[in-house]
């Protein structure tokens, strides 16, 4: 039903924001006025607590103190899983880094064969030992 009443709804929204803008420009002074009576009643909240909070602030303190120890372990075994994470990251680049190298490596072997016209190491050591044959014969 929401779905269909959208292009109602869109058709009244100049007239929604304009009623609630003149609500709130209308009530501005009363809404000011029980906000600073709000924060006046806080703030003397607050004074008439201060006895009551300095009386329970070595409580306060020991809470606070005894949640940080609790909380020691867990950071440290989160230093540790951030450490053994970034090794991890580390170790898998130099694998990487290693493949990487090697494929560059193959890749210039290769293009150097080409460029030479070599197939086969074999047909190439086969040319070498039939010169070395007939070297051998004229010596």
């Amino acid at each position: 039903g929401l779905l269909n009443s959208l292009p109602t709804l869109i058709q009244s929204l100049p007239q929604i924001i304009n009623s609630i803008i003149t609500f709130i420009t209308s009530n501005l002074p009363k809404l000011i006025e029980m906000g600073v009576q709000l924060t006046i009643q806080l703030g003397m909240g607050l004074i008439r607590a201060i006895p009551q909070i300095v009386a329970q602030l070595p409580q306060i303190i020991m809470s606070i103190v005894t949640g940080l120890a609790r909380g020691i372990p867990s950071i440290l075994e989160v230093g540790r899983n951030i450490a053994r994470g970034l090794w991890d990251g580390i170790a898998s680049m130099i694998g990487w880094l290693g493949e990487k190298v090697k494929n560059m490596v193959n890749g210039i072997v290769g293009g150097v064969k080409k460029v030479l016209g070599i197939r086969s190491p074999s047909k190439v050591f086969a040319g070498i030992g039939s010169n070395m044959g007939e070297g051998i014969g004229e010596g």
